[in-house]
C-alpha cells in the first residue's frame, strides 16, 4: 500500500517526516510499484480441437514474476489480487465450412463469467 510522506506545514518547520523515514517510505513505494506480477509464455505445439473442451497449453516461459505455469496448463499466482490476463492464438481450419471457437478462463475447473471470446471461422480451405 502506498505510503504518504509527511512534508510538514512549512519548509524546515520540523513537523514532517525525518529524512530517513521519508526515504524508507520512498523505497517501499518503489518496491510496491516495481513488484508487479506478470508472465510471458508460449507454446509451439499444434493443439488440436479434439473434444468439446480443450485446454490451451503454454510450456515455454519467457519471463515471469510471481506467476508460474503448472503442468503447462494452470496459472498459479503467489498473492491475491486482480490480474489482467491476455492471450493470442492462431487458428487453422482443415475442412471447408464454418467453425466456431470459444475461449474462456476457468478457475479451479469452473468457467469464469464474462471471460468468453467467441471466434467464427468461415470459408473454403485452399492448399498450403
Amino acid at each position: 500500500m502506498q505510503q504518504q510522506i509527511n512534508i510538514g506545514n512549512m519548509a524546515n518547520d520540523g513537523s514532517g517526516d525525518p529524512i530517513r523515514a521519508a526515504f524508507i517510505k520512498t523505497n517501499a513505494n518503489f518496491t510496491e510499484l516495481y513488484d508487479r506480477h506478470f508472465i510471458s509464455a508460449y507454446d509451439t505445439r499444434t493443439q488440436l480441437n479434439s473434444a468439446s473442451t480443450n485446454i490451451i497449453t503454454a510450456a515455454n516461459v519467457v519471463s515471469s514474476n510471481g506467476i508460474a505455469i503448472v503442468d503447462s496448463t494452470k496459472l498459479t499466482v503467489s498473492r491475491d489480487g486482480t490480474y489482467n490476463i491476455q492471450f493470442s492464438a492462431q487458428l487453422d481450419r482443415t475442412v471447408n465450412g464454418t467453425d466456431t471457437v470459444d475461449f474462456w478462463l476457468r478457475r479451479n475447473g469452473t468457467d469464469v463469467p464474462w471471460t468468453a471470446s467467441h471466434v467464427t471461422l468461415a470459408g473454403i480451405v485452399t492448399g498450403k
